[in-house]
């Protein structure tokens, strides 16, 4: 996300942005393997890679976003209110990491704090935070999607992950100042990308602002 038109890494952006969008399914989601359906998760962080490319000045066709949409209003279910709580994959019960997913992608579309499903899904969020603090990316989306909430969402979710995070930092030993991992998407990532999610958790206050919006931001849902 530079500003340098000369970085060197920049020459690599525009083709893995073309490499993603060529993987969106029909559906307007993204599956992890090829021969499986899409999800919630990948599909979230494949619009935060495109959003990211975007605002960056590559060039990311709309109707890539649009698709995405129409995806996670297909994820949507609640009872007495359709189309708001947001489910892993189709046929599954909604969870704090899908409902992040739900309120992350609505936020890089353009969609404001007010809007209605944001809102629903970041009701529904707010009070789950110690169920999101062992698994490391339903912790950092959550607190992204909580920060960006604001408000009481925001102060409660952040009083009580914080400490939960802090605690599982190793503070002697071999791994000092490590997160050992303690769940099985964390031995997933393995110690240094549990880490890594750990510390860009706590960051999130300070930096996810900037990241998020960037210079020339605007609603791509619109476009």
């Amino acid at each position: 996300m530079t500003s340098d038109k000369q970085c060197p890494w920049r020459k690599v952006v525009q083709p893995a942005t073309d490499c993603t969008l060529a993987r969106q399914l029909p559906s307007g989601g993204w599956a992890e393997r090829d021969g499986e359906g899409p999800d919630a998760f990948t599909s979230t962080l494949c619009v935060m890679q495109l959003k990211g490319a975007k605002i960056s000045g590559f060039a990311v066709k709309a109707d890539g976003f649009r698709k995405a949409l129409e995806f996670f209003d297909s994820l949507a279910v609640g009872e007495g209110e359709p189309g708001m709580l947001v489910r892993p994959r189709p046929g599954e019960k909604p969870t704090p990491l899908s409902m992040a997913c739900g309120i992350e992608v609505r936020e890089c579309l353009g969609f404001p704090p007010a809007d209605a499903q944001r809102m629903r899904l970041a009701e529904a969020l707010a009070p789950r935070a110690a169920e999101c603090a062992a698994d490391p990316w339903a912790a950092c989306l959550g607190q992204v999607t909580m920060y960006l909430s604001g408000g009481d969402h925001w102060k409660n979710w952040s009083a009580a992950l914080k400490p939960l995070i802090l605690d599982g930092q190793s503070v002697s030993g071999v791994n000092y100042g490590m997160w050992p991992a303690a769940s099985p998407e964390g031995r997933r990532l393995g110690l240094a990308g549990n880490t890594a999610l750990r510390a860009l958790t706590l960051d999130v206050y300070y930096r996810y602002t900037w990241l998020l919006g960037g210079p020339g931001w605007y609603p791509l849902y619109r476009e």
